[in-house]
């Protein structure tokens, strides 16, 4: 079996938790809901540089970034505040209640409690429109962005979708993807990754399904995209990147360890892992493995070195 060389950031934690990510253009910044600080890492360096008070941070999805500003929801109260890329308050807001966010250029997305989706100016951090996204149970709905609409899939198997100028409804079915965990929306397709342990393609325009791509050996905790792979990780202990384009399976990474998260950028793919280390990939390498693959989808191992030098001192809960 081929390996693939990898590294992994040992934050320090010993307990369990569920790890929130988000990747800026220097730093990556990583919390979870029962430890007292967020922490912040130069990507560059792989150094932790620096850590932000947070009481009780939304067990996923609750960090935000736009390379601008850093946007932390904590649950307990729940307030959102936004910060400087290397971690200095800007302002505080308090929200509805502490969800997952999600965000483009000028607004922040998230679904609270009584079934509604709330956006929030980032400039004042104001609520300035809800709107109505039907039922659901347990899982929040999935929600994304792209330049003009956002989606939330809801786990009871509606999908909306909104005008972003006006959040006019322009788009809304009762079939969609039961059990919907996370969305990502990719040129002319909605994909939403669903507790069935399968992923679910829809036509993002009028949310006719086109596909559902093969079933994956267990639940799907995250998914998320680049420029050419849909990637999804979750309870199986693999990264599986998929052509975004035809669906097809092209790389299966057997690296063993639980996955909470997955985030990418121009040059890393970043694992969030069930103690809060962050496992980070060579965007090259998969990208060069998964051409490769023949067949398909190839099948690789993993060679892990732990980057234990800058471990967190900090107290669990």
């Amino acid at each position: 079996m081929r390996t693939l060389a990898i590294e992994v950031l040992v934050t320090g934690h010993t307990v369990t938790n569920t790890i929130s990510m988000a990747v800026g253009t220097r730093f990556l910044y990583t919390a979870t809901s029962k430890d007292r600080e967020m922490l912040i890492w130069d990507k560059s360096s792989r150094a932790l540089v620096g850590t932000v008070p947070a009481p009780d941070l939304v067990s996923k999805g609750g960090l935000h970034t736009d390379g601008r500003h850093l946007y932390v929801a904590e649950r307990k109260p729940p307030i959102l505040t936004k910060y400087t890329p290397e971690g200095e308050e800007v302002e505080q807001s308090p929200l509805p209640a502490s969800v997952g966010l999600h965000g483009d250029d000028r607004f922040l997305y998230f679904v609270t409690g009584d079934r509604t989706l709330n956006v929030i100016d980032k400039s004042d951090l104001r609520v300035v429109a809800k709107r109505p996204v039907g039922a659901f149970k347990g899982f929040r709905p999935a929600v994304c962005c792209d330049a003009d609409h956002a989606y939330v899939a809801a786990p009871m198997g509606e999908i909306h979708v909104f005008a972003k100028d006006g959040l006019e409804l322009v788009a809304h079915t009762r079939k969609g993807a039961r059990s919907a965990r996370k969305a990502v929306v990719v040129e002319d397709r909605l994909y939403v990754a669903c507790g069935d342990c399968r992923i679910r393609v829809f036509d993002r325009r009028t949310l006719a399904r086109l596909a559902i791509l093969s079933r994956e050996r267990a639940v799907i905790r995250d998914i998320t995209t680049d420029d050419r792979y849909l990637y999804s990780v979750g309870y199986a202990g693999t990264l599986m990147a998929r052509d975004k384009f035809t669906g097809e399976d092209r790389l299966i990474v057997q690296h063993g360890r639980d996955c909470h998260t997955v985030l990418a950028d121009m040059h890393n793919v970043y694992i969030g892992l069930g103690r809060c280390d962050v496992m980070v990939l060579d965007r090259a390498a998969l990208h060069d493995a998964a051409e490769q693959a023949t067949p398909s989808p190839a099948v690789l191992g993993v060679e892990i070195t732990e980057n234990t030098e800058h471990t967190w001192q900090g107290d669990s809960r």
